[in-house]
């Protein structure tokens, strides 16, 4: 891998301009210069007229249309980006999410010191726009947060052919055949349930209980980073602040406690 490879970042979106617009904002953001966003999205998709007139001046983004008729599944489109990007690594990029600004230089670093072929957040903050509240996850290799070189692709490993769990048939491949780096930072991924997701309120609530609630305080911060009262590199360091990443780091070490695994040093 050369030392500043080119990063795809992919997004597949349905009819969610005004979410799509803040992952763009939080993709042009990144202070990870060598990248390119590819945006997938159906021919009857509503809204993305006019996200594509705001952003088609950047020249890093790129905007694909692909027919809604017939159907394709979530993780047929997700395959189809990958073939499309230009980058030596891919990343998911879910227009439904808010990433800090350096999210793709940090995990590029992780993956490149521990010379892995495929890197995922071990925790992300989850939101819930419903009530307010927010929790950091339990353990695990978060799907949406995956960070990995396009040379692993080939049919025994890609995105199933499904409408959603194509990720994690995705994880569990990559991880039975490729060296993995877990790497321990939610500060750089809201991972959000806003009522229209792919998966339902019982998945996400399952998760909640899962994992370990936050601070009100952080919670708040969280919704106000979500809602756009900060621009993203003010909205990075706040979040990025001594005071929460030791809370988040008590708040996983809890969370461990519970799941029964080994508590981070």
């Amino acid at each position: 891998m050369s030392l500043n490879p080119m990063i795809s970042c992919l997004c597949i979106t349905k009819n969610s301009a005004v979410l799509l617009s803040r992952a763009i904002e939080c993709f042009e953001s990144q202070t990870y210069p060598f990248k390119e966003l590819l945006v997938i999205y159906e021919s009857d998709n509503t809204g993305i007229d006019e996200v594509i007139a705001q952003k088609k001046v950047n020249k890093e983004i790129h905007f694909i249309e692909v027919p809604a008729a017939p159907k394709q599944s979530l993780g047929e489109l997700r395959n189809y980006s990958i073939e499309l990007a230009k980058g030596e690594l891919f990343c998911q990029w879910d227009d439904d999410d808010w990433y800090a600004a350096n999210r793709l230089e940090e995990q590029l670093r992780s993956l490149q010191l521990h010379e892995a072929d495929v890197c995922f957040l071990g925790y992300w903050i989850i939101y819930d726009h419903t009530d307010g509240k927010a929790y950091i996850s339990f353990r695990r290799n978060w799907e949406g947060t995956v960070l990995a070189k396009k040379s692993i692709i080939n049919e025994a490993c890609c995105y199933a052919a499904l409408p959603k769990a194509e990720d994690t048939a995705f994880k569990e491949a990559v991880e039975a055949n490729y060296k993995i780096d877990r790497f321990f930072a939610p500060h750089l991924y809201i991972y959000t349930y806003h009522g229209n997701n792919t998966w339902d309120y019982p998945h996400f609530q399952k998760n909640f209980e899962l994992g370990e609630q936050l601070s009100a305080e952080l919670a708040s911060l969280c919704g106000d980073i979500l809602n756009n009262k900060y621009n993203l590199p003010t909205a990075t360091k706040l979040l990025q602040q001594d005071a929460i990443i030791n809370e988040l780091k008590e708040k996983m070490n809890a969370v461990d406690l519970k799941t029964g695994v080994d508590i981070i040093k």
